[in-house]
């Protein structure tokens, strides 16, 4: 009796545990108009149970979304009073309280970005890398690469010891933990990015909410203390022992922070990137994991960050790093240099018009590495999210002349084959069906 007693409340626990929430309210109508209204609101969801058992209904608030709206309304000298709020919030979930630092985190970058600026320092300058692997890389790409391990450097010499020593766990040091970075954002104390840099993720989550907090503040701590080389070192990505590469910033949103912080630095974060991507593909133990993306060179294709000086520089490592990387991997730089290709007969559905197409001759370099793409018989083709299948979805909607061989060979696909003879007749060319 007493094992069917366990099972029942353990399959209980587990059900109450799986529709757990975090805390929220109703959403008020009409909307607070003011500062106080949603600081109000935000003390009151701060007072609620750390979880909710009730799903949420359509239009609810959150204490980051409450959190948002009371910055946005009341600004930059609001931000003690929310930073109060933070450091009383040890109630609540570790995602909970991340998510506020996170915001919190922003606020204070802006405030410390605009007094670095204004003490107008000389720009950062690196001791010379170590000698790079003989990668055969054109000289442009192998810059970039050294530019980014001599930046990397000063952090790792530093704070690569220290974060191997995992002496504190998160979760089992949880209050020390948060008290360590409500001292980060009131710029209290001191040595913070050291104290900070022995903790470790002793939780199931890889990544979790709790890490990338830790990198922000270690990061915003190097920052006040305008130890600036070892910020920079911190702000790009590097190795993780077992989880691939880290960063102090995820969300899409953040990149042009990175951006104001290397430029106010007086560093080139077009070849900073650059030198991302080459160890990324080129390091002999290379761990990047395959959701980085293409690091924030992606993102200025989204609009978030400024656009490259130099795009044809930019694309042209593209190029050269797509034969380097693996199968898994190529897919991001198909997708990424097909952007800057002029379609036949625009717009097409994925065209993105605030990419400018790069020149010609690069254009149809693009297109003859997405026809190897096509043609390679080693790539697997089992879905259209592979290499191979973006490749074709992206000459189909590209519609180029220079292509019509390469889409003639796959007019017998059992997949695409029908698609394809649908595009050659749009595009006017005669079918020529493959031999058998």
């Amino acid at each position: 009796m007493r094992p069917l007693l366990i099972l029942f409340l353990a399959a209980a626990f587990s059900l109450c545990t799986a529709n757990a929430y975090p805390p929220y309210l109703p959403a008020p109508d009409p909307e607070p108009a003011t500062y106080a209204e949603w600081l109000a609101i935000l003390d009151k969801l701060l007072q609620l149970p750390r979880e909710i058992d009730e799903s949420p209904q359509s239009n609810y608030i959150t204490i980051d979304i409450a959190l948002a709206h009371a910055y946005r309304l009341g600004g930059e000298k609001t931000f003690p009073e929310l930073l109060a709020r933070f450091e009383k919030a040890d109630a609540h979930t570790f995602a909970t309280r991340c998510n506020m630092f996170h915001m919190l985190a922003a606020i204070f970058f802006k405030q410390e970005l605009e007094r670095l600026r204004a003490e107008q320092r000389p720009p950062l300058v690196f001791a010379k890398a170590e000698a790079l692997p003989d990668n055969k890389l054109s000289p442009e790409l192998a810059e970039a690469w050294s530019a980014y391990r001599a930046a990397t450097a000063p952090f790792k010499q530093k704070f690569g010891p220290l974060m191997q020593k995992k002496e504190l766990g998160m979760e089992a040091n949880e209050k020390a933990f948060f008290r360590l970075l409500g001292d980060v954002l009131a710029g209290r104390g001191e040595n913070l990015a050291e104290r900070l840099a022995v903790y470790y993720n002793d939780s199931y989550i890889h990544p979790s909410p709790m890490d990338r907090a830790q990198k922000q503040a270690i990061w915003l701590a190097l920052l006040r203390e305008r130890r600036l080389s070892e910020a920079v070192g911190v702000a790009l990505p590097y190795p993780h022992a077992k989880y691939g590469y880290s960063y102090p910033f995820y969300n899409f949103n953040d990149a042009q922070i990175k951006v104001d912080f290397f430029q106010t630095c007086g560093l080139d974060w077009e070849k900073l990137s650059l030198g991302v991507l080459a160890e990324r593909e080129c390091a002999p133990d290379k761990k990047l994991d395959h959701a980085t993306q293409l690091y924030m060179l992606l993102l200025r294709d989204s609009g978030y960050v400024e656009p490259l000086r130099d795009s044809g520089k930019y694309v042209a490592s593209l190029l050269e790093l797509s034969r380097k990387t693996d199968a898994r991997n190529l897919r991001e730089y198909v997708s990424v240099l097909s952007r800057y290709v002029k379609p036949r007969h625009p717009p097409v559905v994925f065209y993105n018009p605030h990419i400018d197409p790069t020149s010609e001759p690069l254009q149809r370099a693009i297109l003859a590495r997405l026809c190897e793409v096509v043609a390679d018989p080693g790539l697997p083709r089992n879905d259209d999210y592979c290499a191979w299948g973006q490749a074709v979805s992206v000459l189909l909607n590209l519609r180029r002349s220079e292509t019509k061989e390469t889409l003639q060979r796959l007019s017998t696909d059992a997949k695409f084959g029908q698609e394809v003879i649908k595009v050659l007749q749009e595009m006017r060319e005669k079918i020529v069906l493959p031999p058998e």
